[in-house]
């Protein structure tokens, strides 16, 4: 039997796709439903590579996740994917690579039999959409942490740096919590315009300058669509 498991504070989230998230209790499990496939649809959307497509029927705003209500024709899913607004109506498509099921949303104090996280939804006005709109920037303001280093060279030394601990200040652009078993958090700060991501215990909120401590970890692959090529670890967080 399935065992439930919860979501706080609500996928995706923004993985990005911005939520709240899954429990250690939770496995994700083998999808049961064939992908799509073929060329395109009367919606313009492409549908190759595995996406399911269909109409938006209802969204549901959770906090750091959005509740997608979709109607494929032939049937219905639940998609959780990061902030973003959509339309009654409007055609989406995405993969299909994390279902979760018999999933407990404490936010919505309800339980979804099958609902997909991912990262970001596939529309057909925009190639895709993950809440986060515009280029990245830098943040300027973003001082070198004491005994510290900044993204930057922290991305250009990753491999002599990998496995140690590293020191790190940076602004909270994007906070997941409760995913497999950990909180997300991607910083950025005045050196770079790339996020890097961080795994912890400890809670924080977009926007907060933070001090971060943690192991290095290149090529980690936690599958079911979460890989990463740089990852601070187990960290450990002081918010300023």
């Amino acid at each position: 039997m399935n065992r439930p498991f919860n979501i706080s504070g609500l996928l995706l989230a923004g993985l990005l796709l911005g939520s709240s998230a899954l429990s250690q209790a939770a496995a994700p499990a083998t999808n049961p439903h064939k992908a799509i496939t073929g060329s395109a649809n009367k919606a313009g959307l492409v549908n190759t590579k595995g996406k399911i497509y269909g109409k938006v029927i209802e969204s549901i705003n959770a906090g750091n996740y959005v509740y997608v209500h979709m109607d494929t024709g032939k049937e219905k899913h639940w998609v959780a994917t990061t902030p973003i607004t959509l339309e009654n109506g409007e055609m989406i498509s995405f993969l299909p690579n994390m279902p979760m099921y018999n999933f407990v949303s404490k936010a919505l104090d309800r339980t979804f039999d099958v609902v997909y996280f991912v990262g970001q939804v596939y529309t057909n006005k925009n190639n895709s959409h993950s809440g986060q709109k515009g280029k990245a920037q830098s943040v300027p303001g973003i001082k070198k942490a004491k005994n510290g280093i900044t993204i930057k060279s922290l991305l250009n030394k990753k491999e002599q740096l990998a496995g140690q601990a590293i020191h790190i200040r940076g602004k909270v652009v994007k906070y997941t919590s409760n995913v497999m078993g950990k909180n997300w958090v991607h910083i950025r700060d005045s050196s770079s315009s790339t996020d890097l991501t961080i795994t912890t215990d400890n809670e924080v909120k977009k926007g907060d300058i933070i001090l971060v401590s943690g192991k290095l970890i290149l090529n980690k692959d936690f599958g079911y669509g979460y890989s990463y090529d740089v990852l601070l670890e187990n960290s450990s967080i002081v918010v300023e």
